[in-house]
Order: structure tokens, then sequence, then C-alpha cells
């Protein structure tokens, strides 16, 4: 590949450095929020149980998409990733693929660990689920496939991770194992190592449209999604920052309702877009300039 011109050093350097401080300074926030208030809590309740009443009634079947995780798929698709590095003889790139999916996944099961999720009157007490190791999972072994991916298939990998990715957060709160804190909280701590490791190459793009339209749909997603939830959370204010029951969360939210509409779309579109703008980033890390 050869050396790569300072201006694209540096350049690079500094948007890897950007993203993974913006990312540890938003999952230390987030782990606040959604932990230690009540607010925070009632939100994370109300969008779990809004995206499992819609998955529900519109008869959705994700449960199929947790075999991706099951442990022969896990050691598959590992051994896949290193085995396309290897015949690229590229060795290094199976390393830093491998502390990608390593360190994110030791750093889920931390904090999962060492965070608390203390009784504030919320809904049903259950124990600490943030952040997702399903998701942390999905989302470390696309960036490792986008990382270790042949110049040609890069941009592809990155969207059908994306997908993946997208489908396993949704089907985890769709199936009450995780809240909406516990999925975005992975895909911070993925953008975090992968930011960190991935490699930035000089390299002329096979598919730069795709590119392209991968990170503005990513980015259009995002922002609606935001809107979305903010909206949201301004239409059942003040109520949510008093501790809701189980049942007053079910109500609020059901079938058919505007605030249940809301938090379910907001759901998707926020997963959608977090989840393209960390792969389709990693993607642009190998950019001709």
């Amino acid at each position: 590949m050869g050396q790569l011109p300072p201006g694209f050093q540096a350049a690079a350097r500094r948007r890897r450095s950007l993203v993974v401080l913006l990312s540890a300074i938003s999952l230390i926030a987030l782990s606040y929020l959604a932990l230690y208030t009540v607010a925070g809590q009632n939100i994370d309740n109300l969008t779990m149980e809004a995206v499992a009443a819609s998955a529900r009634w519109l008869h959705l079947r994700l449960g199929a998409v947790s075999a991706a995780v099951s442990i022969p798929a896990l050691g598959a698709i590992s051994i896949g990733v290193v085995a396309v590095a290897i015949a690229r003889r590229r060795a290094a790139l199976a390393w830093r693929a491998l502390l990608v999916v390593g360190g994110a996944n030791a750093t889920a099961q931390l904090l999962k660990e060492i965070l608390p999720r203390p009784e504030l009157g919320v809904g049903i007490q259950l124990e600490n689920s943030y952040p997702s190791g399903h998701v942390t999972y999905a989302a470390a072994i696309a960036v490792a496939l986008i990382m270790v991916a042949p110049r040609g298939f890069r941009s592809p990998a990155a969207l059908v991770g994306w997908l993946w990715t997208t489908l396993m957060g949704l089907m985890v709160i769709s199936q009450g194992w995780h809240r909406l804190a516990d999925v975005v909280g992975a895909l911070l701590i993925v953008a975090l190592w992968g930011f960190a490791s991935a490699p930035a190459e000089l390299r002329p793009r096979v598919q730069p449209g795709l590119t392209r339209a991968g990170t503005y749909l990513a980015a259009a997603t995002s922002a609606i999604g935001v809107t979305l939830f903010v909206v949201s959370v301004i239409i059942i204010t003040p109520e949510v920052f008093a501790p809701l029951s189980y049942g007053e969360i079910g109500e609020m939210v059901e079938v058919g309702t505007r605030e249940g509409v809301l938090f379910s779309l907001a759901t998707l579109l926020l997963l959608g877009g977090l989840g393209g703008l960390l792969l389709n980033g990693i993607d642009r890390l190998s950019e001709a300039r």
C-alpha cells in the first residue's frame, strides 16, 4: 500500500480521535441518564414496551435473528473473519479485527457487571441489562468484516452489517431482552473500539456512490429518529419525570396510541441511523482523496 500522505494521515487521525472521544463522552452520559434517573428509566421502559407491542401487532418474528449469535455462529463468523484476513495475507488486519470484537465484548460485559440499575420505582424491577452483549457482538463482527474485506466488498459488507446490526437491535428490544439504552450503549462501545483500531488506508473506491448514499441515508435517518424521539419525550412531559408503574407504561404506549407509534418509529430510525453511521464511518476510513 505504501506510505500514506501526511495530510491523509493527519485527517484520518483527527476523525478517529474525535469519534472515539465523542463515543466515550456519550457512553458516560447515556449510562448515567438511563440507569440513574427516573426519566431515563421511564423512557427506556416506554420504548421497549412500544416496540414489543408494535412487533406483536405486526406479527414480526424477529426471534430467529438470535440464531446469529448462538455459540456455533459466533465461532464460525469469527473464524471466517480471520480466514479472510489471512487469505489476503493481512495478518495485522486479523489481529485488529479480533481486538475490536474481543475488546468491545469485554467492555460490554465489564460495564454490565459494575454498573448497577438502582430501584427508582419505575416499572418492574429487573436486573441490569446495560449494555447489550448481543448487539455489541453483532456490531463488532460487522466492523471486523469491513476491516478485513477486499476493496470491492468493503462497502457491501458495510451495508450487510448495517442491516444485521439493526435487526439485532430491534430483536432484543421487541423480545423484551434489552431496552433502547442497552442497544445504543453497545453501538457506542463498538464505535469506540472500532475507530480506535481500524486502519486508515488510502485506496480507490470501487463503489463510491454506494458509500456516499449509505452515509447520507444514515445521517438523515438518525436526524429524523432523534427528532421523533425528542417529540415523543416532550409529549409525555411532565409524566416522564415521575416514576411510572408497569401498567401505566403499557397503557401509554399500547398499539394505536400516538405515543406508541412515535416511540416505535423513533426507535427503529435511531437504531438504523446510528448503526449506519458507525459502519459507514468505519468503511470511509479507507477513502481516496
